[in-house]
């Protein structure tokens, strides 16, 4: 329970003025009366960045560890020669 003797939200006049000024100063920021705003709306957007191979499988990364096959039945006659030749 907060102590309601704390007086945290008692702003001195010099803070509300200050606040009062910034409202008055900043009444319609991002607003269509904003001038400014306005014109950077207007601009066109730039087009997003293209990054070139996007997709690159190489570098980093885990996983893994077996055979760099593909094709699982491939996998598995791989797998029971080396099973073999252990033997």
């Amino acid at each position: 329970m907060v102590d309601p003797k704390r007086h945290i939200n008692i702003l001195s006049p010099e803070e509300r003025a200050f606040i009062e000024e910034c409202d008055n100063e900043f009444a319609h920021r991002f607003t269509d009366l904003d001038e400014e705003f306005m014109a950077h709306c207007q601009r066109p957007s730039k087009p997003p960045p293209i990054v070139y191979p996007w997709n690159n499988r190489r570098g980093g990364g885990g996983g893994g560890g077996g055979d760099s096959t593909t094709d699982p039945a491939e996998n598995a006659s791989i797998m029971r020669n080396r099973s073999v030749s252990m033997e």
